[in-house]
């Protein structure tokens, strides 16, 4: 039985900080934002999340994210980055395949998000 990894950046409490990021346009903002320390941050809680796949004799084949976010730039590269090293299979959607319909959301909730 193949099994891939659905990496959790939001809805759930990070493993590594307790951080909660409550949904994708939230977690669109920090990846804009939040500079290198948010970007080590992430890096640290998908490497997390991988190394109990790998620690639990699991090898996953594909790499993707809850709520579609590793199409997000700075998770793309990150996820590729990790299916990458544990030999998985690419992560299961391209980033063109959701970028008309995400940008114009990820510019609404910014936009809308940040006059309240």
């Amino acid at each position: 039985v193949r099994v891939g990894l659905h990496l959790t950046f939001v809805h759930e409490p990070w493993a590594t900080s307790g951080r909660l990021i409550r949904h994708w346009g939230q977690l669109a903002r920090l990846l804009a934002t939040g500079g290198s320390d948010f970007a080590e941050a992430l890096g640290a809680e998908a490497r997390w999340q991988v190394r109990q796949c790998l620690e639990h004799g699991l090898l996953p084949a594909h790499l993707d994210s809850h709520q579609h976010v590793h199409v997000l730039p700075g998770v793309w590269q990150l996820s590729r980055q990790l299916a990458a090293a544990t030999k998985s299979a690419a992560t299961s959607t391209s980033p063109c395949m959701h970028l008309k319909q995400v940008s114009g959301i990820v510019a609404w909730n910014w936009l809308s998000d940040g006059r309240k």
